[in-house]
């Protein structure tokens, strides 16, 4: 390590002492030790001395944070040769920042203020004031900068949570436009197109919205990044579900109806028809083909725009969690018109629909999952008159 002449001959603050001075200074200063992650300087303690660093890395940081957490726009790292104190040794105010080690054996130079005053000349607080306010403005543009950033993520949050209002407000329109058709629920066929056109139509006006908001459509998970890995992935998963489905059918039939219902029942995914007929795979095709149009604006809303939206909206460590509890409760609220239990059941398989949504940054898996299900458990299975 150099010597205590050597670094002070070096540092800028004291580039206009002459070598009597320098000698002086040299007299007055004390070489400290410091360890890893032990404090050099606290915060608001009393300011009596400026330092310069001789070995080491040191860390500037605020501690005002909420739960003494660091703040990440006050952190500075000083290295061989950096002072600090400066500010201090002028206004004479407490510290204004933390200083802590950040290396082993790091080392530095102790100057009193006192000691320092008496034998500092003009040209040192000359010196002194330029290289602070050179600081100054340095950490102006910074704040600046740190302040326009906020100010635009502000912006984003405000106009992602209309979105969310508007997603909110749509999708109870869009219960109540079903619940006050209560004719056509009777009719599966008319139930069926009935809600695929009201939810493509919020569909459609929610895509206007997002297009004006300044977020990515990746946000919303309309992307086909590795699809092949997301599709076997999402049948891999969903095979364990439609297993348990199958499971649950039984259950329920035999252990808490106690009756010998088939597991299989096309019938009641199309009741008008006679069963076996032309007409009545005919019916059953576009059934399962309006149902999958259906899953595709339904997951569109629930899990692209609402759960996407929340994730980005919410600011907690748990966002992601919570913002799938959140859509899962809506996307469980979006059947309440078709029968209370089935809203109640749904809310499961929309939680998986969520994590796949959050595994893969995509609609692609929901999407495919959830088409499966629905045509396994309604139209193979008659889950839902099972539920009635």
């Amino acid at each position: 390590m150099e010597s205590v002449t050597a670094f002070l001959k070096q540092a800028d603050i004291f580039s206009d002492f002459s070598e009597e001075k320098l000698a002086e200074l040299e007299k007055i200063s004390v070489c400290k030790q410091i360890e890893r992650d032990n404090l050099l300087i606290k915060e608001n303690s009393k300011a009596d001395s400026i330092y310069l660093i001789m070995k080491g890395r040191f860390l500037v940081y605020s501690d005002t944070g909420e739960e003494g957490n660091l703040i990440p726009a006050n952190f500075v790292i000083l290295h061989p040769g950096d002072t600090v104190g400066e500010i201090a040794f002028l206004d004479e105010q407490p510290r204004s920042a933390n200083v802590k080690a950040l290396d082993n054996n790091c080392a530095v130079i102790e100057i009193s203020n006192k000691k320092l005053e008496q034998i500092a000349s003009p040209k040192f607080y000359h010196t002194l004031a330029r290289r602070l306010s050179s600081y100054i403005r340095s950490n102006n543009q910074i704040v600046i900068e740190t302040l326009r950033k906020e100010l635009e993520n502000n912006k984003k949050l405000v106009a992602m949570g209309r979105l969310i209002t508007y997603v909110l407000l749509l999708i109870s329109f869009y219960n109540l436009s079903l619940k006050i058709s209560e004719a056509l629920q009777r009719n599966p066929y008319t139930s069926m197109f009935a809600s695929t056109t009201i939810i493509a139509i919020f569909t459609i006006t929610l895509s206007f919205m997002i297009r004006s908001l300044p977020y990515p459509i990746k946000n919303y998970g309309l992307s086909l990044d590795k699809a092949g890995k997301i599709i076997t992935e999402t049948l891999l998963y969903t095979s364990i579900l439609l297993i348990s489905i199958t499971g649950l059918k039984l259950f329920i039939t035999h252990i808490i109806l106690k009756k010998n219902i088939p597991l299989i029942d096309l019938e009641s995914a199309v009741p008008y028809t006679k069963a076996g007929s032309p007409s009545f795979y005919l019916w059953l095709i576009l059934a399962m083909l309006v149902y999958a149009i259906f899953v595709i604006f339904q997951e569109f809303i629930a899990r692209g725009i609402l759960q996407g939206s929340l994730q980005i909206f919410l600011q907690d460590k748990h966002r992601k969690l919570m913002a799938n509890l959140i859509a899962s409760g809506v996307f469980s609220a979006m059947h309440i018109h078709l029968s209370n239990k089935l809203a109640l059941l749904v809310f499961f398989p929309s939680l998986f629909w969520g994590w796949l949504y959050i595994k893969q940054g995509s609609l692609l898996g929901p999407i495919i999952s959830h088409i499966l299900v629905g045509w396994w458990a309604l139209f193979f299975f008659g889950l839902e008159s099972v539920l009635a």
